[in-house]
């Protein structure tokens, strides 16, 4: 019979392997643990008999196992109760149904910490000290209640090289023996038990009493040179027993102190044109070899005699430089006339984290900057050090490029999109390689992402859709394999003909703002518009020239001729259409004749025509002048519009010295805008005046 039911038992166990039972994994496992234990919980999901396994949390550990056996229903819950584990560890726990002697369930893991962790030992906290002549008392928060705490205090005076160790039970110490007027730190650790012990607490300071009391500290210090090298310095004090002065040139270290009976003192052999510093402080007392001082004195500080006197100390101007791969050479233009000048440098990298390195001293108009980077931006800049006390202020930094840098193809320049209906041509500068990367897609996704290889310097898209904004990229394909930084324009197949109503697709207002370099053009528009269009054109000219559209109302003009008469013109281009073209002129440049940046001041060429004042300013029928003339000149004036066209004048013939007002009349039929009144004396341009019609 013991045979036939070990023969069921293996014949049960293969019919379950070999044809697929399964056995059910527990569907929760749990563990509530105690300082040393644990009662580890699962739910069974119908299996009766289960294998647990737990260790301490580490892979290396080996696993402690035990069967349990459970009732098997799907509401009941197994249980396993852990004893003898270490306090304050981490556990791992798994458990598994036992469906066969060979078929198991998968394991279900948990992790958990046994209790019992120790309280960290904590540092002290509110240092204290009362202190006395020659005694202290010291004290701190008590870090815990329990019993057995322990402290170490260390105390060190100021003159001492080490601390002084001394352990207490209470959160209070007496000092004894202690030195008078004299300053003391201390800092204490709490010692929890024989293993533990907390950091030190931060130092705490005081300073024990009986110091002298004392006496007033010398003021009014002051020095007058005397000759070629020698300085006096005078003070007021009340000291009897005397004085000791010290001084020193500029930043360096002060000198052996000099005593003194009387409130003055002649420093001889002194440098030329040197920054000399000096202070005093009063003998309070002296008695048994032991000195007590009052505080020194405010510094004073006086320049000794023999300064070249330089009517003006200004920073280096012209900067320039000749890069290499790990040096640059740095140069600068120096005063005309002037020698003996040193020059200081300060210079940092790009990358650096915002200080200047400095190099000191240099002689000459150049210096060798060594110890760079290849391929790094660097700036620097240069102020001039005309004496021992003058020198000027730090030059505008100038920024260089080391060489070295791994060749990249060029960006493409000047893309412009010219647009017909639904078809748009490109065109750019043509660079060094012909090979380009175009990628066409809308602003709102209608219009598939089209990315065309094309060669040359042009390409015609054809079937865009119309009444819709676009914006297109072209990058150069390099030869190594990498593409430039790319180039992007945004257009519009928008027109009135896409319906709408465009009222609110319209640009207020341009306002320009013209350097010798650059002229921003900034638009008051609408906040409807998707991008801008800007062209513009020379004054003289017919043929507008077209600017790349921007999604933003700014744009930036360069290149422009200096001192001459242009019209810009932008517009909004909107979901709706595009809008109607703002018309605005202008002239490129500064300090221009007939500048056209809106202001109205006056520029004084030569000293012959002073007070030259124009009203009223802007105006409409007429305007008067007023002027004085400090030498006799023929005076001619006349009335410019931006294209340099002489639009009134007004022939004042010989005058002499004195105050004279004019009027031009019959300008009601001048256009608005701007205009320049000029001043001519003996031919030669010598005032200009802006004036706005209205």
């Amino acid at each position: 019979m013991k045979r036939f039911i070990l023969l069921l038992s293996f014949l049960a166990s293969f019919a379950a392997t070999s044809f697929g039972q399964t056995c059910a994994t527990p569907a929760l496992i749990k563990a509530i643990p105690t300082a040393n234990g644990a009662t580890i919980f699962w739910l069974p999901t119908g299996a009766t008999l289960f294998e647990v396994q737990y260790r301490i949390g580490v892979d290396s550990a080996a696993w402690t196992s035990t069967l349990i056996q459970s009732s098997g229903g799907v509401r009941d819950t197994g249980t396993l109760q852990l004893h003898g584990l270490q306090a304050c560890k981490a556990y791992a726990v798994r458990v598994r149904a036992k469906c066969s002697a060979t078929l198991f369930s998968d394991w279900r893991t948990a992790t958990f910490s046994t209790l019992g962790c120790v309280a960290p030992c904590a540092a002290p906290r509110g240092l204290f000290a009362t202190a006395r002549d020659s005694s202290a008392v010291l004290g701190w928060a008590a870090t815990s209640t329990n019993a057995g705490v322990t402290y170490v205090v260390q105390v060190k005076g100021a003159r001492d090289s080490a601390y002084r160790t001394i352990n207490t039970t209470t959160n209070s110490l007496i000092l004894s023996n202690l030195h008078p007027c004299a300053a003391y730190t201390f800092r204490v650790k709490t010692v929890c038990s024989a293993t533990l012990s907390s950091e030190y607490s931060g130092l705490a300071t005081f300073k024990t009493l009986g110091c002298a009391a004392p006496c007033l500290t010398p003021r009014e210090v002051r020095g007058l040179t005397e000759g070629t090298n020698k300085i006096n310095i005078l003070w007021v004090g009340t000291s009897t027993l005397g004085y000791e002065v010290q001084w020193r040139i500029r930043d360096s270290v002060w000198s052996a102190s000099t005593r003194v009976t009387a409130p003055t003192y002649q420093l001889t052999n002194t440098q030329s044109c040197k920054p000399y510093s000096f202070r005093v402080r009063a003998v309070c007392s002296q008695a048994a070899g032991v000195v007590l001082y009052s505080e020194w004195s405010a510094t004073a500080t006086v320049v000794s005699a023999g300064c070249v006197v330089a009517t003006r100390c200004e920073a280096p101007r012209r900067l320039s430089y000749v890069p290499a791969n790990t040096t640059t050479l740095l140069r600068w233009d120096t005063a005309v006339g002037v020698t003996g000048l040193t020059y200081d440098i300060q210079w940092m990298g790009a990358r650096d984290s915002g200080a200047w390195r400095s190099v000191t001293g240099v002689r000459g108009n150049q210096y060798n900057l060594t110890g760079l980077t290849a391929c790094q931006v660097y700036m620097f800049r240069v102020k001039t050090n005309c004496s021992a006390t003058s020198s000027s202020a730090w030059g505008e930094p100038t920024r260089f490029q080391t060489t070295g840098c791994t060749p990249l193809c060029s960006k493409p320049k000047n893309l412009r999109a010219f647009v017909n209906d639904s078809n748009v041509v490109f065109t750019w500068d043509r660079a060094d390689l012909s090979n380009y990367l175009l990628v066409v897609a809308s602003t709102d996704g209608s219009f598939s992402t089209r990315t065309i290889p094309v060669t040359g310097f042009n390409y015609t898209l054809s079937g865009l859709i119309r009444c819709k904004t676009y914006k297109a990229t072209l990058v150069t394909n390099c030869t190594d394999g990498r593409t430039s930084e790319a180039a992007s324009v945004a257009f519009s197949t928008v027109t009135r003909a896409c319906g709408g109503n465009n009222d609110n697709c319209k640009v207020v207002d341009l306002a320009i703002n013209s350097t010798n370099d650059s002229t921003v053009i900034e638009a008051n528009a609408t906040i409807l518009a998707s991008f801008f269009e800007l062209q513009y054109r020379k004054g003289t000219d017919t043929t507008w020239i077209i600017v790349p559209s921007s999604t933003r109302p700014r744009f930036v003009l360069r290149g422009l001729t200096r001192c001459s008469a242009y019209v810009v013109r932008v517009r909004a281009v909107c979901t709706t259409g595009a809008g109607e073209w703002k018309t605005k002129e202008f002239r490129s440049g500064v300090a221009c004749f007939g500048s056209g940046d809106g202001g109205g001041s006056v520029e004084a060429l030569s000293g012959s025509v002073t007070n030259f004042g124009v009203y009223p300013n802007p105006g409409h029928d007429a305007l008067n002048l007023s002027y004085n003339l400090a030498q006799e000149a023929t005076i001619d004036i006349q009335l410019v519009n931006l294209q340099g066209q002489v639009v009134n004048q007004l022939r004042g013939g010989l005058q002499d010295v004195g105050h004279y007002s004019q009027t031009l009349t019959n300008l009601s039929d001048l256009n608005e805008g701007l205009y320049m009144l000029v001043v001519r004396a003996n031919g030669k341009v010598l005032a200009t005046q802006k004036w706005q019609k209205q």
